[in-house]
């Protein structure tokens, strides 16, 4: 594929990154609240425990699906499903219980999906001298819209409730797949590898340096799972902070690290490899607010101190995201569709770790929602060992390959240039000759 050609799919990508954030955030940051109106804690924990499950197994056989249909048709299909799935979400009050479980999973499933395949088309576009800098430019797109959209949603559920966002949530959806079929159709996608999410995993367990990676990648998205699953319900239920002051002022200023962080992080990883020691500062900064949280029982209804306390956490997830994406896409490439589904779904693996821990820790223990914080937080502290791991020695020579690559590709084209010029001259030189002939 030309150049040309790859960075002007990479810019409709971006667009594609907006509305994917527009649908995920209209309804995400409230979504355990809306289920915990229909189910007890332990049926909700168990509903997310279903969904990442569920996200995991189809993951497993994502290589093999893409790989005969095409990540188009597959990027298509999920998205179809999902518009549907939240056009019935918003009709909750409708339909059963059992409905309305089996359609809260798939809401899950396919969101992860639709992710994984968005990214398999980034990587096709990229190139890996450039990955921090596009990886930062998309979690910056990204993680804008998880700021803007928390206040149109928050504005939209104060007047007309649940159902309002979730039919924002689906309408997001329409120009997606507008734009994915207008702009990708034609497109001539690689051959992707047979390997699926077990195989990656297998790869992963031989490979200290990938190992670092998931790990990072793991407590991160554990962190992700108990902040949208547990903590939501615990300032809402537990202390009393209304779900409109949540979502519509705490979480859009504490989510400013990632529209502040990503891009220029990003570039900054292009150029200097820093990733394995900005992992472990992120992940220790969050694990280190997590397991705060309980140690010190926090049961302040202060909105102020919930904001300094997950902008602080959030600042370190900031971090270890962008460092996670930079490292993990320098390692792999389009056709990598199963590792690619193995780094996604660490989102999943994440959930369904958390999800379960809840429903250990609150059926056998009966314990406060505060001890799955500190659970999380400890494993997160535990990630930084296998992140320790990770070979300083083989970043610094992918620096030193990235740098010959680059220097390569200025002597080449400064020897084009003057093989043109000194063509050019040729011609000129020609072009007198034949002059003096005419005139003689």
């Amino acid at each position: 594929m030309e150049a040309k050609q790859k960075k002007k799919l990479l810019g409709v990508i971006y667009l594609i990154v907006a509305l994917y954030a527009l649908h995920n955030f209209a309804i995400y940051f409230f979504f355990s609240d809306f289920l915990d109106q229909y189910f007890s804690k332990i049926t909700l924990s168990i509903v997310y425990a279903a969904g990442a499950f569920l996200a995991i197994f189809i993951s497993n056989y994502l290589g093999e699906i893409i790989r005969k249909f095409s990540n188009y048709k597959t990027l298509i299909t999920v998205s179809i499903a999902q518009f549907l799935v939240v056009i019935a979400l918003s009709l909750a009050n409708y339909i059963n219980l059992y409905t309305l479980i089996i359609f809260a999973v798939f809401y899950l499933t396919f969101s992860t999906l639709i992710w994984v395949s968005i990214n398999i088309f980034v990587e096709q576009f990229s190139d890996n001298e450039s990955t921090g800098s596009i990886r930062g430019a998309i979690l910056t797109i990204y993680n804008f819209l998880s700021i803007a959209t928390p206040f149109i949603s928050a504005s939209i559920f104060s007047y007309v409730g649940y159902s309002g966002s979730f039919v924002l949530s689906a309408l997001a959806l329409l120009p997606l797949i507008y734009i994915v079929v207008s702009s990708f159709k034609h497109v001539k996608e690689p051959v992707y590898e047979k390997k699926n999410l077990f195989e990656g995993l297998k790869i992963v367990a031989k490979n200290k340096n990938m190992r670092g990676v998931i790990a990072s990648s793991f407590a991160l998205n554990s962190f992700y799972a108990v902040i949208s699953i547990y903590l939501i319900l615990y300032l809402t239920e537990t202390l009393g902070i209304s779900t409109t002051v949540f979502v519509g002022i705490i979480t859009p200023i504490t989510l400013i690290p990632f529209i502040i962080i990503p891009y220029r992080l990003g570039k900054y990883s292009d150029e200097i490899f820093g990733e394995k020691r900005l992992m472990i500062s992120g992940i220790a900064t969050l694990s280190l607010v997590l397991v705060s949280i309980y140690l010190f029982n926090i049961t302040t209804i202060n909105p102020i101190a919930w904001i300094v306390l997950l902008f602080i956490a959030r600042l370190g997830a900031a971090v270890a995201e962008t460092e996670n994406y930079a490292y993990f896409y320098r390692k792999v490439d389009g056709r990598d569709a199963g590792m690619i589904a193995l780094f996604q779904n660490m989102f999943n693996v994440g959930f369904l770790f958390v999800s379960l821990t809840g429903v250990f820790l609150l059926k056998v223990f009966n314990t406060g929602l505060t001890t799955i914080f500190f659970v999380v937080g400890v494993f997160g502290f535990l990630s930084l060992f296998f992140i320790s791991k990770i070979n300083k020695n083989e970043l610094k020579k992918e620096k030193h390959e990235e740098v010959d690559k680059k220097v390569s590709k200025e002597i080449r084209y400064e020897e084009i240039k003057k093989e043109n010029s000194a063509e050019k001259e040729w011609q000129e030189n020609l072009n007198k000759d034949k002059e003096v002939e005419i005139w003689a």
